[in-house]
């Protein structure tokens, strides 16, 4: 492993899966670019954008109530099966600015609230170890 003459961290963005195909393929582009960071020596901020490809924003609401957690599950799940491991995940930062007018927010601050639990207690099942940051 080596480490970086100028930083140990850097910001990864990605979006969310709204699909089973899409969760495959969000995990399966996200593996080879948290490998890379991971030999480097460079803990990524992982922030998870409410923006699913080929789908559009994600509702806050409808992730509060868990309407995406099967496709999250996959996700989390590929990860971890494409050989990811709990210190290569970095620091995993969802739903970042929240009080943006451009995401699909419905301004409720308990719909935030429940969506970042959500993403997070996904996420901590599979990777129990993982860091993350609101």
């Amino acid at each position: 492993m080596r480490d970086s003459s100028f930083f140990n961290t850097m910001m990864l963005f990605t979006g969310m899966p709204a699909t089973s195909e899409q969760a495959i393929a969000l995990a399966d582009e996200l593996t080879v670019r948290l490998k890379a960071f991971a030999g480097y020596g460079i803990q990524p901020i992982v922030v998870v954008e409410p923006d699913a490809p080929d789908y559009g924003l994600i509702d806050f609401h409808e992730y509060a109530q868990g309407f995406y957690d099967p496709w999250i599950e996959v996700y989390f799940d590929h990860l971890k099966k494409n050989g990811i491991r709990d210190e290569q995940m970095g620091i995993w930062m969802p739903f970042p600015e929240p009080q943006q007018d451009y995401w699909n927010n419905n301004q409720d601050p308990d719909d935030f609230a429940y969506s970042i639990n959500r993403h997070l207690g996904l996420l901590r099942k599979y990777f129990p170890a993982a860091k993350t940051a609101i």
